[in-house]
């Protein structure tokens, strides 16, 4: 994952989101070779746009790497990374990314769209994120803390209502909120 906000500490360990981390960790236990971000720009995350977006160098140039909301990543995307290449992005394709995505949120997951695409020199930063291919979805599992439900429990007991506010899926706030009562 060469699309994060992680810091390295002077033990080389990462710091930083724990998302973020899982991320790293799952990249760098692929058995791909993966070398650390030349970073040289950044679109950050922010709540409305559901995404970020990094801007790193390699040896064939600028690429951009995103990562965020599928609602808010596949719009963006023109094409798809396959088993057999880089295809044109379909309807049909769409359709059965958006089908994953609900299937991981039930059961409970963040699910993350990641893409990419190469960006020429004096690209202007309002162009960025158009014309991505999409990587996949990866489903994280962010389970509630173990306080969260006798925190809502108390909540109840002295007659507070609890709402739920996320940016994540509404199915995955909906398993979260079973999960915990």
């Amino acid at each position: 994952d060469l699309c994060h906000t992680l810091k390295k500490a002077e033990n080389h360990a990462w710091l930083g989101d724990p998302m973020e981390l899982a991320l790293v960790r799952m990249a760098e236990n692929s058995g791909r070779m993966w070398q650390e971000p030349q970073r040289f720009d950044e679109v950050p995350f922010d709540a409305d746009r559901k995404r970020m977006s990094i801007l790193n160098r390699s040896h064939h140039g600028a690429v951009l790497y995103t990562k965020g909301a599928l609602l808010t990543v596949l719009p963006l995307c023109t094409h798809l990374s396959t088993a057999q290449g880089v295809l044109p992005l379909s309807p049909e394709a769409c359709e059965g990314l958006k089908d994953a995505e609900l299937e991981l949120a039930r059961q409970g997951l963040r699910v993350l769209a990641l893409a990419t695409r190469g960006v020429a020199e004096g690209e202007r930063r309002e162009h960025l994120e158009q014309g991505l291919t999409l990587l996949g979805l990866v489903g994280l599992e962010d389970p509630p803390r173990p306080e969260v439900a006798p925190a809502i429990q108390t909540c109840r007991e002295a007659g507070i209502k609890v709402i739920i506010v996320t940016v994540d899926h509404p199915h995955t706030a909906l398993a979260n909120a079973r999960e915990i009562g």
